[in-house]
């Protein structure tokens, strides 16, 4: 039921998203489309505007000159009345609407191309002293008229036109509706499938989390949703192909976590098994008698140590969960250069035994010497760090113990490399994991929680630590740090 309520959910946000996309897109064509109708009807009122006034000026301008040259200009002839008519007559052919002369009192004189019920709108102009008047009748036109007087004859040349918004809109949606209409189409299906690409790595990674939280450790993202080179991801973002790509590094963890795991419960388990069937048979002997007297108390000393083996087992595994938190009231300064050198001399016996050459370079500036920490813990790093290296270098090998100031990052880096073989590059980053062994098949002593402590314990100071090869020895190198005492803390406490 979780998985198909979150399946509905993920459907729903993706459909929301869809929807928005597209409710906003349609608001802003609509916009664009309402704006460039109401441009297209401005340009041609504008058109029309000037097509009428120049017209009635052309008339008015055309009939003075026909009236000065007549015989006698104070008199209206038959001759000039037919001048008039015949000047009407020119200008409306090149004029794609009505012409008037009309008298102050309404008396249309003479007209060319007439139209109906426009005594109301003639009568407008004539108030108007013949300027530009623009009348909108209810049937979906839109009356453009203007008008120029014949002082001469005393009458209004009038020209009149009128826009047809229905044939405006008509020729507004073959232009620009119907291709707008197909656009706004196409751009809702590139969305809607660009949301669709924008989500399918979104499903992925949560059908690859739904199959992990049920315990299968072999799934991945698929790899067009990780690989920002893979062209298969170029619809994803990259903030996603990071996200899916740290989610299958989580899970390769998890499932190395898983097989160590594993691996810890069996030598948890041999560990434990060992002491104790020798304690039980140990104890069953001197119970029935087996073990004569006098050498029980050689036997209670072997059960002693058996436990205090299972004890060391314990503290280890408690110790491992704790050391990453520092107590502040434990905080102290130390000299690290002399904490080095002890370590390496109480070390002594163990280099002895294989032979080993330990060569110490510190550093003489007086701010690398100067640290501040748990003092105890971090000399615990320094010997955990040291003791593998005499334990992973071969007899009559070489360590190298080196200190160099970082004052960019108030800090002392330390460096610990061997002649040893050294860690393989696919497993330096696992070998500070927990009950993590290069060798699961080794027998050497150990719970494989050393590193891990260390690291540990570094976390807590706010430093950190890795393995590298050497450079100079050939065998493994440990760079850690340790934080600066800072200048007004130099008193040792």
């Amino acid at each position: 039921m979780a998985s198909k309520e979150n399946r509905r959910n993920t459907v729903s946000f993706s459909t929301i998203i869809s929807l928005l996309l597209i409710i906003s897109t349609v608001i802003v064509f609509t916009v664009l489309l309402f704006l460039s109708y109401e441009s297209m009807l401005a340009k041609q009122m504008n058109n029309g505007k000037a097509e009428v006034d120049s017209t009635s000026y052309t008339l008015c301008e055309a009939i003075n000159t026909a009236l000065l040259q007549s015989n006698d200009p104070s008199v209206v002839n038959e001759k000039d009345i037919e001048n008039i008519e015949t000047i009407c007559h020119l200008v409306s052919k090149n004029f794609n609407g009505s012409i008037y002369l009309v008298a102050d009192d309404m008396t249309i004189v003479l007209s060319e191309n007439p139209d109906n019920d426009l005594e109301l709108i003639l009568q407008d102009v004539i108030a108007h002293n013949g300027e530009v008047q623009v009348t909108r009748l209810t049937e979906g036109k839109t009356y453009i008229t203007s008008g120029y007087k014949v002082e001469q004859l005393n009458l209004w040349c009038i020209s009149s036109s009128y826009i047809d918004r229905g044939l405006v809109f008509t020729e507004f949606r073959s232009v620009i509706l119907i291709p707008a209409g197909i656009a706004v189409l196409f751009a809702i299906v590139l969305f809607v499938l660009a949301i669709q690409l924008t989500f399918a790595p979104v499903r992925e990674m949560s059908k690859t989390i739904k199959k992990v939280s049920e315990g299968d450790y072999s799934v991945r993202v698929d790899k067009r949703y990780t690989d920002a080179s893979d062209l298969r991801s170029i619809t994803s973002a990259g903030d996603i192909v990071t996200m899916a790509a740290t989610l299958n590094e989580m899970i390769d963890k998890l499932e190395n976590s898983e097989s160590d795991r594993q691996i810890f419960i069996s030598s948890i388990a041999h560990d434990i098994r060992t002491p104790l069937t020798s304690i039980n048979g140990f104890v069953t002997a001197i119970m029935d008698g087996t073990i004569p007297p006098e050498n029980v108390d050689k036997y209670l000393g072997l059960i002693k140590q058996e436990i205090n083996r299972i004890r060391e087992l314990v503290v280890s595994m408690t110790e491992a969960s704790s050391l990453s938190h520092v107590d502040p009231d434990v905080m102290e300064n130390f000299p690290l250069n002399e904490v080095i050198t002890d370590v390496v001399d109480n070390l002594e016996p163990q280099l002895s035994e294989k032979n080993i050459t330990c060569e110490v370079r510190l550093s003489d500036d007086p701010d690398a010497n100067m640290c501040r920490g748990e003092a105890q813990q971090l000399c615990r790093v320094i010997v955990n760090i040291i003791t593998n290296a005499i334990k992973f270098t071969p007899d009559n090998g070489k360590i190298i113990v080196s200190t160099v100031p970082n004052k960019a990052e108030n800090r002392v880096e330390i460096s610990v490399e061997d002649s040893g073989i050294g860690i393989p590059a696919e497993k330096r980053n696992r070998i500070f994991e927990s009950f993590y062994k290069v060798d699961s098949s080794r027998t050497r002593e150990g719970f494989g929680l050393g590193l891990y402590i260390c690291k540990q314990i570094l976390a807590g100071h706010g430093q950190t630590i890795y393995v590298d090869e050497g450079k100079e020895l050939g065998g493994a190198k440990f760079i850690f740090a340790f934080p600066m005492a800072p200048d007004d803390k130099w008193d040792i406490v």
